[in-house]
């Protein structure tokens, strides 16, 4: 959906940010993603990474077969401030994005990415919504924004912090996981679909492999619960790769220093 805001919840360690790369691997190469049609897009997708250094993020990407690292950009932001709050490098990153062709942002996380003094604060948490869409959707042109938010404590299918989380998104991927098996199961609300999508059944998942963190479809637990299994998913399409073919790969990358945030 165009102009669309989605969010990607779950705990600590529970592989939001994994599950959100398996997006961007199905945007950009056109696999279905966890029984989801997707439609490949044409253009790139942006990262503004706060939880996580650059190099890393293309270290995973890297693991997906298909993938164009020239297709992908990623602001740098961990543990170096806040570029969206420092104007000439917002206009940067918005025009060399613009001249990419960047459709999809993708924001890892909101809580690093907010510099108020309380995320409680529904006023101070829309507020921060607003200014994250209207450089996403505006100032880049992108047509949706991807924001990975942490779940509250004891509480997986709740947002951290304000409820201003629920009701700004137009779809929630919730990532559950069970701390005795350490399976995930992925489910997904749409509450502003565009016309002729439909709603996704829960798809359990393995655990992250631990080299290269990407996580596999568990096929029979998907056929136990009674789900309906892709050709692609069957066919193991977000397996992990061999290691010969994890290339590093060249990214297009923002690092800067912001003392002041």
């Amino acid at each position: 959906k165009e102009d669309s805001l989605s969010l990607v919840l779950g705990a600590s360690g529970s592989g939001k940010s994994t599950i959100a790369r398996q997006m961007v691997n199905s945007l950009l190469t056109g696999d279905d993603w966890l029984g989801q049609r997707s439609d490949k897009i044409d253009g790139a997708v942006g990262v503004l990474s706060y939880d996580m250094d650059a190099s890393m993020v293309f270290d995973w990407v890297s693991g997906f077969q298909g993938v164009d690292p020239d297709k992908i950009s990623v602001v740098n932001a961990y543990k170096r401030g806040n570029p969206l709050g420092v104007a000439t490098m917002r206009a940067q990153i918005a025009a060399a994005w613009r001249d990419l062709g960047v459709e999809v942002v993708i924001l890892d996380s909101f809580s690093a990415s907010f510099f108020g003094s309380d995320q409680n604060d529904a006023g101070a948490t829309m507020g921060h919504y607003r200014d994250l869409k209207l450089f996403a959707l505006t100032e880049v042109g992108a047509k949706a924004l991807v924001v990975i938010v942490h779940s509250a404590p004891n509480a997986q299918g709740r947002a951290r912090g304000s409820t201003v989380h629920h009701d700004v998104a137009d779809s929630i991927v919730t990532v559950a996981i069970d701390q005795k098996t350490r399976e995930r199961t992925i489910s997904m609300v749409k509450y502003r679909a565009a016309r002729g999508q439909a709603q996704m059944n829960p798809v359990i998942i393995t655990a992250p492999d631990q080299n290269t963190h990407l996580v596999s479809v568990d096929v029979g637990a998907m056929a136990l619960a009674g789900l309906d299994i892709s050709p692609s998913l069957a066919a193991g399409a977000f397996a992990t790769a061999p290691p010969a073919q994890h290339a590093a790969a060249q990214p297009t990358t923002f690092d800067f220093e912001d003392d002041d945030k």
